[in-house]
């Protein structure tokens, strides 16, 4: 009704007020350039997502909505630890962030999902930030009903009646009609090029 207009009023009047200042087209240019040739130096790919993060620019949601290929991630403090940086992301993973305030996030070979996490999130204007659960899983076309919660706490689904250690979590960076940039709840920083110029 009212309401739901209202919010669809306010986030088309953010998505037109969202304008690049000229000081972070050097590092979005960097950005692209990764997206596109997966052959920039990935100390130069972090300085210029650093770069932007310092801007502290206010990303609007309808700029986010989408479908991305995720081309870039330093992974969380954890997995660096771990295994180190990851860098350019080896394989096809997807990102979507509907309407409906529905979230995937898959792994494809090819067109086909493999594995995919589907959920809801919450939008936070005021922090450029996105908050999730996910709900179910979907491995090779067919989403499973009903795991048990040891297993959907692995897979980082969401467990009845338990809260997160760390609510998952973007903070969005910047956005341009290209390439999205984000640091996600647990440190680290992703970069997605939009699956529709892929």
């Amino acid at each position: 009704g009212a309401e739901q207009a209202a919010l669809v009023s306010t986030q088309q009047t953010e998505l037109e007020e969202y304008v690049l200042p000229p000081q972070c087209k050097g590092a979005l240019s960097v950005l692209r350039d990764a997206a596109q040739d997966r052959d920039v130096d990935p100390d130069q790919v972090y300085a210029a997502i650093r770069a932007l993060e310092r801007e502290k620019l206010q990303v609007p949601l309808l700029a986010v909505k989408g479908t991305w290929k995720l081309v870039f991630t330093t992974g969380t403090a954890k997995t660096q630890r771990d295994f180190g940086p990851i860098n350019y992301f080896p394989v096809k993973a997807i990102q979507t962030f509907g309407d409906g305030d529905v979230i995937t996030n898959g792994i494809f070979a090819g067109p086909l999902p493999l594995f995919r996490l589907k959920g809801t999130y919450k939008w936070l204007a005021f922090r450029s930030r996105l908050e999730f659960d996910f709900n179910d899983v979907e491995a090779f076309g067919v989403y499973t009903p009903e795991l048990p919660d040891p297993l959907r706490s692995i897979l980082g689904l969401k467990v009845d009646g338990k809260d997160y250690n760390k609510q998952p979590a973007f903070n969005f960076i910047a956005v341009d009609d290209k390439v999205l940039v984000a640091r996600g709840a647990g440190g680290g920083v992703a970069l997605w090029v939009r699956e529709d110029d892929e």
